[in-house]
């Protein structure tokens, strides 16, 4: 948007001058044969040459200034965030524990013991959950401003950046719906144990089916985003390898 304006800008300018100054000299020098008239049309031509190298500077420096912060707000979204969804993810890893340790009171009496335990796996699985949702977000704000600079993702890499986010988001439903369908079994076995109802009794789980479910839904969308992440970075990392100015604004 910036570089359009410029050429817009810059052309108007030429025009503009290309016309002013043959009816500069002409009205000023006209009025009488004064070697000082013809000085002061002169130097008006020059003051208007000097406006418009002066406004041509200023534009440079508009480009490159916000050039640099599109590629700096570029380089927050990738060391800050994108980075950890390579291979060595744990988002899919700590799911799947969450996941098999909650199915493994299917059967069993309610007890303190493990509850404790269940509270702490909830607590530390929402925790690496806020952390990819908050990864989402910021990509998604970083974006839009990149965006506002004309920074986007180079040829195709900007597919790659795409279907890495939008498998990361899928990945996230699923996980919070896992978090939602054991949570719901979780509060009805606290209930058990803190009342101390059927504690003789085994317990069973009314949300295993839905909560494997939304675990293979993960472990696609999950294995999707890797795919995409190594496309995304194949080849030259270089910030402006992976980056590169908007061609539809220049």
């Amino acid at each position: 948007m910036i570089s359009r304006i410029d050429r817009a800008l810059c052309a108007a300018t030429v025009v503009t001058l290309a016309m002013l100054i043959p009816v500069i000299i002409w009205s000023c020098a006209t009025k009488n044969n004064d070697i000082s008239n013809w000085i002061i049309a002169l130097a008006n031509v020059a003051m208007a040459v000097a406006a418009f190298a002066a406004y041509r500077k200023a534009s440079q420096y508009l480009n490159e200034f916000f050039s640099k912060e599109g590629y700096t707000l570029a380089t927050r979204m990738v060391n800050e965030n994108l980075l950890e969804l390579n291979m060595q993810n744990e988002l899919l890893e700590r799911a799947s524990s969450f996941c098999a340790f909650y199915t493994g009171f299917n059967g069993f009496p309610p007890s303190a013991s493990r509850l404790l335990v269940m509270q702490a796996r909830i607590n530390l699985f929402n925790k690496i959950r806020t952390r990819h949702h908050l990864i989402l977000s910021n990509c998604e704000k970083l974006s839009i401003q990149m965006l506002s600079y004309g920074i986007v993702a180079s040829g195709s890499r900007k597919d790659a950046l795409t279907n890495m986010l939008v498998a990361l988001q899928n990945c996230l439903k699923s996980a919070d719906e896992l978090e939602m369908h054991v949570t719901n079994d979780f509060s009805r076995y606290k209930q058990y144990v803190e009342n101390g109802i059927n504690l003789s009794q085994p317990f069973t789980l009314t949300n295993v089916n839905n909560a494997t479910t939304q675990i293979r839904c993960m472990t696609e969308n999950w294995g999707k985003m890797v795919a995409s992440y190594e496309q995304f970075f194949r080849g030259k990392r270089h910030i402006q390898s992976l980056f590169c100015l908007n061609k539809e604004t220049d």
